[in-house]
């Protein structure tokens, strides 16, 4: 079964980032990746929405926007 790529992307607050790289180590697709030290999204590889990223920031510097959609 295919992962279903989420849009839009993590957002990533460098004013809070502490270059903890612990986003980078817990990415199960690998759509944060180290650059220059501070973390960066990459639209290469799909992310996934497991919220990984945004649960291990100690700063809180991740958020992962949602889309609220009615089911009829």
């Amino acid at each position: 079964m295919k992962k279903k790529k989420i849009d839009p992307l993590p957002l990533i607050m460098l004013n809070l980032c502490t270059q903890c790289g612990l986003c980078i180590e817990v990415c199960p697709t690998h759509t944060i990746l180290d650059c220059s030290s501070y973390p960066c999204i990459t639209s290469n590889n799909p992310c996934v929405g497991c919220f990984a990223c945004e649960d291990v920031c100690p700063n809180g510097a991740i958020q992962i926007p949602f889309r609220i959609a009615w089911a009829f």
